[in-house]
């Protein structure tokens, strides 16, 4: 039985210079799992391979098959962060207090 969103890895042709074009080499763990999945390799293989759970490497096999590489890429600088806890009033209070 074929496991759930891995066998159904898409087979795309990116060069490595796309993959530096696109600023992806900080991703080099979902695209070594990417290449191993294409390499024939079960879901469950890579993911004790790699150290990563069955469901991160779904999510892998989800976002390169949905984005090609740029489903790959680390999202993580378009995150804006916390709500600061304090307003700019309490800030400026704060700042004249120290």
């Amino acid at each position: 039985m074929a496991e759930p969103g891995w066998s159904d890895i898409r087979a795309r042709r990116s060069s490595a210079s796309a993959i530096e074009q696109r600023g992806i080499a900080s991703s080099a763990g979902p695209l070594q799992g990417v290449w191993l999945m294409r390499q024939g390799r079960s879901g469950r293989e890579v993911a004790r391979v790699m150290g990563y759970g069955e469901r991160w490497v779904a999510e892998i096999v989800r976002s390169y098959n949905e984005d090609d590489l740029e489903g790959l890429a680390d999202q993580r600088h378009g995150n804006a962060g916390a709500k600061p806890l304090l307003d700019a009033a309490q800030r400026a209070a704060l700042g004249e207090a120290l």
